[in-house]
Formats: structure tokens, sequence, C-alpha cells
């Protein structure tokens, strides 16, 4: 048995304690094994022990009288301090939860590595709450998506019930996407995490594809600037549009979009969007794109096309 833990002692030094410019000798570990565990090895039951570990784990290296260490880890440097980035500089995680995320991924790394990280991320920089559920909040989402199920939020005293898509980090906030609630013709909406009060997993469940939630999802992430902004202009639009300029349709919108109605020449597509963007798109490509919904949107682009008409039919 104390050869067992000795062996597990001798894997976590090497793990923990060791990189290509920091190699553990024998003589350390078992100085180490005594002082720290008070495990009493010889240095050759320590070169055997490591001899088997290097047989199991391929990145444990064994230098010639030059000390043993670990080659790789399942994070790289530069894949730790993008994730300790996401962390460190997220405002919606609580203090202790972000100070505990950070020490858990900086132990992750070489001795290199954690002596920078331990200096560098030592103090926060930005105002956190100091309680705040969030993670609890993603645990309880994830876990009404997979079950697909509604699920039940309150902002102060009033009470919503709401099909989630996801969690979506946005200028540092979190907001919850959920598909549009009856009478809401936008693809999905959001909330802000920060105001919601309580949150409970409803057992009614919620019958939206796959497919759709992704690319609701999807049209949310894809938006660039104020978060406010682009859901006060994003509207669900049917275009009908010449099969033979689908390319051109398609850098515009994307290849994600639902087919309402094809024929061999042309086929209607039902895209989300910004308004000013379908309306210029429209405008531009009116020789073989037609807006075919919503009906204002419609009647704005027929007005301006017979203002244009009107100023260039002038000269004619």
């Amino acid at each position: 048995m104390t050869k067992n833990v000795a062996i597990y002692y001798i894997y976590r030094m090497i793990e923990n304690d060791s990189d290509e410019n920091r190699k553990l000798t024998q003589k350390e570990i078992v100085e180490r094994l005594k002082s720290e565990h008070n495990i009493v090895l010889e240095r050759k039951a320590v070169a055997r022990a490591i001899d088997e570990l290097a047989k199991i784990d391929d990145n444990i290296r064994k230098i010639p009288h030059g000390g043993v260490y670990m080659e790789q880890r399942t994070f790289e440097s530069c894949e730790l301090f993008f994730l300790l980035d996401s962390v460190y500089y997220n405002k919606q995680l609580p203090q202790k939860q972000a100070r505990d995320m950070i020490d858990k991924l900086i132990s992750l790394g070489l001795v290199s590595f954690r002596q920078q990280a331990q200096e560098q991320y030592k103090e926060d920089v930005v105002t956190r709450p100091k309680n705040f559920n969030l993670l609890y909040y993603l645990e309880v989402v994830n876990e009404a998506i997979r079950d697909q199920v509604k699920i039940q939020v309150k902002f102060g005293e009033e009470s919503v019930t709401l099909c989630p898509f996801a969690m979506a980090l946005n200028h540092g906030q979190y907001w919850l996407v959920t598909a549009p609630r009856p009478g809401n013709s936008k693809p999905a909406e959001y909330f802000p995490i920060a105001l919601i009060d309580d949150i409970i997993v409803t057992e009614e469940k919620m019958y939206i594809p796959m497919e759709e939630r992704l690319y609701n999802l999807r049209q949310y992430l894809n938006k660039k600037g104020s978060v406010y902004a682009e859901l006060a202009h994003v509207v669900k639009a049917g275009i009908k549009v010449k099969n033979f300029r689908v390319e051109s349709f398609e850098e515009t919108f994307g290849k994600e979009y639902f087919i309402e109605g094809k024929t061999e020449h042309d086929f209607i597509a039902q895209v989300y969007c910004e308004r000013s963007v379908i309306e210029t798109w429209c405008i531009e490509n009116c020789s073989y794109a037609e807006l075919v919904y919503p009906e204002q949107m419609r009647k704005r682009i027929v007005s301006k096309l017979q203002d244009g008409l009107t100023k260039y039919g002038r000269n004619y």
C-alpha cells in the first residue's frame, strides 16, 4: 500500500511541479516524499516508480542524470491564458466563484505558467457582484434545454414562463435567449440575467425543433453592437428570389434560412435580420428579388422605389 501511495505522490509531483525548464531529480523526490508525506523510499525505488509511470503516461520524460519532467498537459499555456481571461474579465461571476475558477485553471498549467499566472491574475480589475447565482442559472437552463421543458423566471414581482434556447454573453453581460412568446414576431427574446430574481424548471414540454432553436440563437450571436439597438430592428421577413441569384442572397443573409416555397425558377426564403438590411438589399436587387412580407416594410420599399422613379423619370 505504501508503494502505491508513493507512486501516486510521485506522479503528482511530476505533473504539478515540473516542466522542460524545471526538472525533478530523484534526490528531490525522495526528500519531498519524506518531508511532505512521511514516506521513506530509496532512490532506486523512486527510479523504478518513474519508469512505471513513464510506461503509463507518454508525456513523462526522463533525462539520464538530468531528472524527470512532464512534457505536455491537457491544456497548452496559450489555451489556459484564453480561458483565464474569459473568467478574469467576466463581470457577471461573483467574487468567490471567479477566484475559485481562476485558481483551478492556473493549477492546470506548467510550473512556469503558474508562476506567471499567479502574479498576472493576482488582483481583480473588474467590479463583481458579491452574491449572484449565475452558475446555478446556467445549470438550471442547461437542464431545461436538455429535457426540452419550459422555465419560470421571476423579474421583481413579475413572473413569466419561457422556452430557453441558451445563455449568451454579449458585451460582458449574460442574456437568457428564449423562444418568442405568443404575439411576438421576433425570432427570439432576450432577458438580462442580472435582473432575474428566481428561476424554476417546470414539467411543461416545449415543442421547438433543435434546428429552429440553433438558428435563432445564431441570429442573436451573429449581431454586432448594442444588444438593445439590435433587437429593436430585427424582423422576420419573406423574400422571393430568383434561383440563379441564390449566391448573392446568401452573401447577405447567410445559408441558414427557411424555404417557405420553391418552384423551378424561384424560391421564397424566410429570414430574420435587421429591418434596414432587408430593405436596402431588396431595393438594390429589385430586378430579381421581391419582399413578400411584412406588409408594412413592403409598402416602405414600394414608396422608396416610386420616389426614385419620380426623380429619375424626369430625364426620359
